[in-house]
């Protein structure tokens, strides 16, 4: 499987953190990104987005121009949990997903699957190999 894991772009600052939404610096993180994962020839089958709405605009906007739809799932939440998120996609029958979640989660997932210590900025993208789901045994291919 080859997984790219993104995080979602740039947000406003709100007490209300579910529903912060994009800044316009943050919409143009996402729309970077997908051009990215376009020049890149990365096709996902399917992207998984958490329910927050930074990160559901950031995977529509990607969605878009990669003529997709997006899947929310509740798993990759900023304290989702690594362990369940990879029993998901075990499960799945994708071998190329996107995930549009959070700090720390998308940090954690990444150190999870292969060991690599990685602070992901706003739209950052980051290509994971895994051939089979457990602690360090997923290989880091690339960073953006």
């Amino acid at each position: 499987m080859e997984l790219l894991v993104m995080r979602h772009g740039d947000a406003e600052d709100s007490k209300d953190d579910f529903h912060r939404r994009l800044t316009s610096l943050g919409r143009d993180e996402a729309r970077d990104a997908a051009l990215a994962i376009a020049d890149r020839g990365f096709e996902p089958e399917v992207i998984y987005a958490s329910p927050l709405k930074r990160a559901e605009e950031t995977a529509r906007i990607v969605a878009e121009h990669l003529r997709m739809d997006v899947v929310e799932c509740d798993s990759i939440t900023p304290s989702g949990s690594c362990q369940h998120v990879c029993e998901l996609l075990s499960k799945a029958k994708a071998e190329r997903p996107l995930i549009v979640s959070h700090q720390p989660f998308v940090s954690l997932m990444i150190h999870f699957l292969t060991g690599e210590q990685i602070f992901m900025n706003t739209g950052a993208l980051c290509m994971v190999r895994i051939d089979v789901f457990g602690r360090d045994l997923g290989e880091l291919i690339w960073t953006q």
